[in-house]
Formats: C-alpha cells, sequence, structure tokens
C-alpha cells in the first residue's frame, strides 16, 4: 500500500487503515533544511497571511515544489496588512517561475472557517485514489 504524508492533518476523514502515515511538522527549520520532495508521495505546504504577503516570493522548496500550498488565515489578511493578490502573483510565480512545470495548485484557505476544506479534501484524496490504483496495477504485474 502506498504511503500518504502530508504537512497538514486531518482535514478529513478516511476509512481506518486507508492512511498509512500522516505527519506535520511545525518547524520552519526543519522544513527548510530538510525537506525534500523524496520524503513523501504526497506534500501539502501551509504558510499563513500573519506572516506577511512578503513570504511567497521567499521561496523555499516547500513554496517551489509541494504538491498542494495552501495559504491559509485569508480571513485575517486585512487586519495584518497582507495582499492576498500579492501573495497569489508571488507564489504562481516561484511554483512556476524557474521554466518548470507548476507542481499543482494553490489554494487560499481559512481552514478554521472551513472555507476550501472541500478543495483540499478533494486533492489529497484523488491522489490517495490514484496511488491506490497505481500499487494495484504494480501488484498485477
Amino acid at each position: 500500500m502506498p504511503r500518504v504524508k502530508c504537512l497538514l492533518y486531518p482535514l478529513f476523514s478516511c476509512p481506518a487503515g486507508s492512511l498509512t502515515l500522516l505527519t506535520r511538522t511545525k518547524c520552519i527549520y526543519a522544513v527548510l533544511f530538510f525537506w525534500t520532495k523524496q520524503l513523501a508521495d504526497l506534500t501539502i505546504y501551509v504558510i499563513d497571511v500573519a506572516g506577511g504577503d512578503k513570504v511567497p516570493r521567499k521561496g523555499g522548496p516547500g513554496i517551489t515544489q509541494s504538491d498542494l500550498l495552501i495559504i491559509n488565515k485569508i480571513d485575517l489578511a486585512e487586519a495584518v496588512g497582507s495582499d492576498l493578490s500579492v501573495m497569489q502573483r508571488d507564489a504562481e510565480k516561484m511554483r512556476g517561475g524557474h521554466g518548470v512545470e507548476v507542481p499543482g495548485p494553490i489554494v487560499f484557505a481559512a481552514v478554521k472557517h472551513g472555507t476550501a476544506l472541500p478543495e483540499i479534501r478533494d486533492f489529497v484524496l484523488d491522489n490517495f485514489q490514484r496511488a491506490m490504483q497505481v500499487a494495484a496495477a504494480s501488484k498485477k504485474e
């Protein structure tokens, strides 16, 4: 069975045993120095607007390579002076501005209030279904 690792949990319920491993980290240094795409089958990187609208332009492997980039706490953007359009522009540039294919979608969310949860859940479950199909096909061979 394929492993599904994420930097976000749990946004949805899954049948018991369907996810082998689900992890998260809040330690920015661990993400900056040790994060690599090879460590996980599916990666979700979460930043929030409270860090400022300059965070996406700073790049880093989580922003540039994650399968899903979530910009969370959008409901606080005005209060903290973050411009969501600047964050979107910079995130898109960092994720596709190096002559490579964009690794995955950018979702603007307010997880605490349920904003964009269906989109995030569907992304994770669709990827999990694809991984299960690949695993089943490889067993047949």
